[in-house]
């Protein structure tokens, strides 16, 4: 009975993580199209009737500059510290090696 309480438990939870997980929003990447404008100074040498005579032209252009987002870093999951980690997986494993003989010397005493 215990165990199919469990089962319909764990298969619940399962149906809504993976629910959770489908409703949520797409990521969307904004594009953003800014007008910019450019002004250049143009500087020509034009030859007329055997004459060379220089002309200064300045143009002014509107361009659109399309604005993409930067990428984004990479995300580390390493611990800071290596040691502490170890340390702190030594101290997991103890605790439960202690449960787990406690529980064992329980048994016994009941059943002796």
């Amino acid at each position: 009975m215990f165990n199919k309480k469990m089962a319909l438990l764990v298969a619940a939870i399962m149906v809504f993580a993976v629910l959770l997980v489908a409703c949520q929003p797409e990521t969307v990447e904004v594009v953003k199209e800014v007008p910019v404008e450019v002004t250049r100074v143009i500087t020509e040498t034009v030859t007329e009737a055997g004459q060379s005579t220089e002309v200064t032209r300045v143009v002014t252009e509107q361009v659109i500059v399309t604005a993409t987002p930067e990428p984004v870093a990479p995300v580390s999951f390493a611990a800071p510290n290596p040691r502490l980690t170890r340390i702190s997986f030594l101290v997991i494993r103890t605790r439960w090696i202690r449960t787990w003989l406690t529980i064992r010397r329980a048994a016994r005493s009941m059943v002796r």
